[in-house]
């Protein structure tokens, strides 16, 4: 038996193989013979253009049928000028399946046609053309071998379309799954359907009915051929996992479908028809019915829209939150959609709107009308939670909100289409109050989050006024107050906002307001800052300002903004304790480049408080350490800034009024480089040791009582004007230049008996300087990190022409003064004498005579010889002396 059955199985493989070998090799050699004729046949009833990668042949993969595949195929759309990129299909593979033992008979019935992935994209313009139009039209009724006798279709993974130009229609879909088994060729059948797939968009008009939804059906549809009617009986489908009854009707000129469903839940409905696209969004609890009846129905060929009626309700209504427990209850709602007459009678209305949350009632009704361009009008009365409303309906643009606005407005607002597929708005009417209470808002991008919201909001026609409305962004806080007008144009780009307003703070960091911190703007690429389209007043008031590393106090002044340029007018301020007062203008000629220009001054500015809250200035020379004195300035200042580099240097232009009283520097180094050239140089020949260490001393402890002088920045250098020191080291004389790269030229002088440390009090009072004695001209030039220091014999020269010049004005002068010359040349000024230190010696003899003696230290050589002169014309009385020019 063993054996038998061995042999049985063996004989049993044996035929099977040969069978298999047997078939294989038949379809091998009658492969392109069937194929060939398969495609000859297609050709036949084809006009359209198709590109075929590959026909292939087989058996085993379609057992028990034989199939033809066609492997990567194109079908242009069917329309006269369409160019390649035009697709009415593509697919992977479309196979043809016939049955094995009509092929040995030569028949070829298509029994299945299978079609997976591709596109199928079906298009109606506005005329009426169609792209499908790929069939060629055939009056003859002779049967062949080659017939689709067709049993079943079966789509997989297809993405379809179908836009009618013509009559509005947009249909977009993903076929997961379409399965069609009937008996296609019969006059008269029954189809069976079976779909899952996801709707992109249905859209009819201007009104998208569904987005993103899946979608399931399982129906019969009756099909009569012989009449051209299809017939739905009533069926169930879902939509968004929610059950519909449908029902309808197709035929050669018209089509009637009707969908509705009586008792959905309302909590079904808010968890599966929410606008979010998220899996994981939570799921409302709640009660509540939702109604919903639909009818649609139409002409075929016509080239209008089908016609719509639909009516929609809910009723005892109750939506709660599982997190945070917040609930919406007594949700009452009628609606209504139509295109019943038309676009012109289109409409979309829900009225009886009413609904209650935790601060309150809210009831209102909303019509929308013309949806080519819409015009909305309605009322609104009520209390609105809006983190309810956040959780319903997830708005797209919010990250978080929270909190309650009362509202009690009418409105109708007119939508305006553009050329450019734009809307602007019209507002016909608006009419309202708003009050915010405790909002908190955080939109999605947005690194802000605004808090503690509150205030009034009035709106009127094309105004909007503001009281008391507060808000709160980080650490800033801002009370604004004031009237919007122009609102509408502003919205639509079509005109400015203008803008009156009051803002207070008690506190404002400027990064608070920034939706990007500075980093994230730089990088982001240029772009205008400055509102260009903004017009107005604003009359600020802060009490601490913060912007990076910098404070300011007590801002005032008044703001007028104009396009991309804002002017401070009436500004006062306090930075590093000293008060400024002044203009400042804020203009933006390109993306990110500002020209500022300042008119500022103050009175009591303490240079140490100044450069610690300014950083040195961004300089290591002398720090907030090394310096302290009062200042009082007027200053003069226009520069552009750059958002990414900051103040561009080199285009500053200033002037700069500057007085310094009580001033002092401390151990500066710089100083030190002046004693180690006089040590280093040949100075050392004329100054001590000692002198040289104790003007170091000095130099390092340096004191004024007082310093003025106008210093100019320009061409990226400061310009120091020379100036006389008057200081407890030395009186120096100074000027020179300073450029930003740290590039120095100065010219010092100071007199050689202050540096020798003459000790200037004396037995018989206090030895003044009589401004006589050698003078040393001392240049620094160089890089500041390692100065140059010379003779400045220059500097020498310039002044002993100075000196001339002055002793020619002196001797004129002196000249005006005694004799009357140069009585009519204006320049010439009179002679002011000055006032040197006498010495008065007394002296008692015994015959007690008291003799005076006035002895003067020292008088110029021109004024003793014009005392001279002014003796001897005394004298003579007659002789007068006339001195031209």
């Amino acid at each position: 038996m063993k054996r038998k059955l061995i042999k049985i199985s063996i004989w049993i493989t044996g035929i099977l193989l040969g069978l298999f070998l047997l078939i294989t090799s038949g379809l091998y050699f009658f492969k392109d013979e069937i194929c060939a004729f398969v495609i000859q046949e297609v050709n036949q009833h084809l006009k359209a253009k198709v590109k075929v990668q590959e026909v292939d042949l087989s058996f085993w993969g379609s057992f028990p049928n034989v199939s033809v595949d066609f492997n990567e195929v194109f079908i242009q759309d069917s329309y006269e000028n369409s160019t390649p990129y035009d697709t009415l299909l593509y697919t992977e593979r479309i196979r043809l399946k016939f049955n094995a033992s009509d092929i040995w008979n030569e028949i070829y019935d298509v029994k299945e046609i299978e079609l997976y992935p591709g596109s199928l994209q079906l298009k109606i313009d506005s005329t009426g053309q169609v792209n499908y139009d790929i069939l060629k039209e055939t009056s003859d009724t002779t049967r062949s071998n080659f017939n689709l006798t067709l049993e079943k279709v079966d789509l997989s993974e297809i993405r379809f379309q179908y836009n009618n130009i013509a009559s509005s229609q947009y249909y977009s879909t993903y076929i997961d799954e379409l399965e069609l088994e009937g008996a296609f060729s019969e006059k008269e059948y029954t189809l069976h359907s079976k779909s899952e797939l996801f709707i992109n968009h249905i859209k009819s008009g201007n009104v998208a009915s569904i987005s993103n939804k899946p979608a399931f059906f399982d129906l019969n549809i009756l099909v009569n051929q012989d009449i051209g009617v299809f017939q739905i009986p009533k069926a169930q489908i879902y939509i968004a996992n929610l059950p519909f009854s449908l029902d309808g009707k197709v035929t050669n000129d018209d089509l009637y479908f009707h969908i509705s469903s009586q008792n959905l839940e309302l909590k079904d409905v808010a968890n599966n028809f929410t606008l979010s696209s998220v899996d994981d969004i939570k799921k409302f609890s709640g009660s509540g019915t939702v109604k919903f009846d639909a009818t649609i129905k139409g002409q075929i060929a016509s080239n209008t829209p089908p016609e719509v009626n639909c009516d929609f309700s809910i009723l005892k209504g109750q939506l709660i939150d599982p997190d945070t427990k917040l609930r919406i209850s007594g949700i009452y709602l009628n609606g209504k959609y139509t295109n019943q007459g038309g676009q012109q009678r289109e409409y979309l209305k829900l009225s009886n709107v009413s609904f209650q949350t935790l601060g309150g009632p809210f009831s209102g009704n909303l019509m929308i009308t013309h949806f080519d361009a819409p015009t909305f009008k309605g009322k609104a009365k009520g209390n609105l939670d809006l983190a309810v409303l956040h959780q319903l309906f997830n708005f797209s643009s919010v990250e978080t909100i929270k909190g309650n606005t009362l509202v009690n407005a009418t409105f109708e607002v007119q939508s305006i289409l553009q050329s450019n597929s734009t809307y602007i708005y019209d507002a016909k009417t608006v009419e309202g109050d708003l009050q915010l209470k405790n909002v908190a808002l955080q939109l999605k991008g947005d690194k802000r989050l605004f808090e503690d919201v509150s205030g009034d909001i009035y709106l009127r026609g094309d105004q909007v006024g503001v009281d008391n409305f507060k808000v709160k962004v980080g650490k800033t806080d801002l009370q604004l107050n004031g009237i919007f007008n122009n609102i509408f144009a502003y919205f639509n780009k079509s005109g400015d906002l203008d803008a009156n307003v009051q803002i207070t703070s008690h506190y404002l960091d400027i990064q608070d307001l920034s939706t990007e911190t500075k980093e994230e703007q730089i990088s982001d690429g240029k772009d205008w800052i400055l509102p260009s389209d903004i017009n107005g007043e604003v009359i600020l008031n802060a009490g601490e300002i913060k912007y990076e590393q910098h404070r300011f106090k007590a801002l005032k002044s008044q703001l007028k903004i104009g396009k991309r340029e804002f002017l401070f007018t009436d500004l006062s301020v306090q930075n590093a304790g000293a008060d400024i007062y002044g203009n400042v203008k804020i203009e933006e000629k390109s993306p990110e480049i500002f020209t500022i220009t300042t008119a500022i001054s103050s009175s009591n500015i303490e240079l140490k408080a100044l450069f610690k809250e300014w950083n040195n200035f961004e300089q290591d020379v002398i720090g907030a350490d090394n310096i302290s004195g009062n200042v009082k300035v007027n200053l003069l200042f226009t520069a552009p800034f750059s958002l990414e580099s900051g103040v561009i240097k080199k285009a500053i232009k200033s002037k700069i009024d500057l007085k310094i009283d009580n001033g002092r520097l401390k151990n500066v180094e710089t100083f030190k480089e002046i004693t180690k050239s006089l040590r280093s140089s040949s100075a050392k020949l004329l100054i001590s040791k000692s002198a040289t260490s104790t003007l170091e001393q000095k130099l390092l402890n340096l004191q004024f009582e007082s310093l003025e002088n106008t210093l100019i920045i320009e061409n990226g250098k400061l310009e120091i004007p020379k100036m006389l020191i008057v200081s407890n080291a030395l009186d120096l004389s100074l000027y020179g230049t300073h450029s930003f790269d740290d590039e120095i030229d100065y010219h010092f002088s100071f007199r050689f008996r202050e540096i020798k440390d003459v000790k200037k009090d004396k037995e018989f009072g206090e030895v003044e300087d009589d401004k006589s004695g050698i003078k040393i001209f001392l240049r620094m030039y160089g890089n500041l990190d390692d100065p140059n220091f010379e003779w400045d014999q220059d500097a020498k020269k310039a002044e002993a022409k100075e000196n001339r010049e002055q002793a020619k004005k002196d001797a004129k002068s002196i000249l005006k003064s005694e004799f009357g010359l140069f009585k009519g040349d204006s320049t010439v000024k009179a002679y002011q004498e000055v006032k040197l230190p006498k010495e008065t010696i007394k002296v008692v003899n015994p015959n007690e005579i008291e003799k005076e003696e006035e002895v003067q230290k020292k008088e110029t050589k021109i004024g003793n010889t014009l005392k001279k002169w002014k003796q001897q014309a005394e004298e003579e009385n007659k002789v007068q002396f006339e001195v031209g020019d």
